[in-house]
C-alpha cells in the first residue's frame, strides 16, 4: 500500500490528490506539504503529507511519535498509550493509541483508537503505519466523533542544499 501510494503523482491532478497545506520557507527547522483525497466507499479523506525537518535525527523524530509530548499542543486533550511491545532487537514497536482532539474552532472535539507499528529497516529508514481500530477499551464518548483514519510515514535522513 505505501508504496503504490508514494508512487501517486500529487501535483498531475490524476490521482485525486488536493494541497491542503503549504510550509514552503523553514520556520523552526519544518517545512511541509499536505495533500488528501477522497477515498471510494468511505467518508473518510486519505492524507499524505511531505514533511523535512532540519537538525533533527531520526531517533529523536521517532521518540517524538512514540511520546507525543501532548502538553505541548493546546488542541491534544488526551493521549494514551497501551499494550507497548518492543521486538528484542528494537527493529519492531507497536502500541495502542487513544487520542482526543478539541479546542479547534469550527471543529468538533474529535477521538481516535489506533494501531501504531514502526519497523526500523537494515538500511536505516523507519515506517510508521497507525490505523483505527475498535477497541472496547475506549468506548465512544458523548460529545466526541469517533474518527477513523489510517496513516503512514517514510522517515530517512538526507541532505538538502547542504543542510
Amino acid at each position: 500500500m505505501f508504496d503504490k501510494l508514494n508512487q501517486e503523482s500529487v501535483t498531475s491532478g490524476e490521482h485525486g490528490w488536493k494541497k491542503r497545506l503549504d510550509v514552503k520557507e523553514w520556520k523552526n527547522d519544518f517545512k511541509m506539504s499536505m495533500y488528501s483525497k477522497k477515498v471510494a466507499g468511505s467518508k473518510n479523506d486519505q492524507f499524505r503529507s511531505h514533511t523535512k525537518y532540519r537538525n533533527m535525527s531520526l531517533q529523536k523524530i521517532s521518540n517524538f511519535f512514540k511520546n507525543l509530548p501532548a502538553d505541548k499542543f493546546d488542541f491534544i486533550l488526551e493521549e494514551k498509550y497501551v499494550d507497548i511491545q518492543e521486538s528484542a532487537d528494537k527493529k519492531d514497536w507497536s502500541c495502542v493509541r487513544l487520542r482526543v482532539t478539541g479546542n479547534v474552532p469550527l471543529i468538533s472535539d474529535r477521538e481516535s483508537v489506533s494501531i501504531v507499528n514502526f519497523k526500523y529497516t537494515d538500511d536505516g529508514k523507519v515506517f510508521i503505519c497507525s490505523k483505527s481500530i475498535d477497541d472496547e477499551r475506549f468506548p465512544e464518548r458523548k460529545g466526541k466523533v469517533r474518527i477513523f483514519n489510517t496513516e503512514v510515514y517514510e522517515l530517512y535522513e538526507t541532505v538538502e542544499n547542504g543542510e
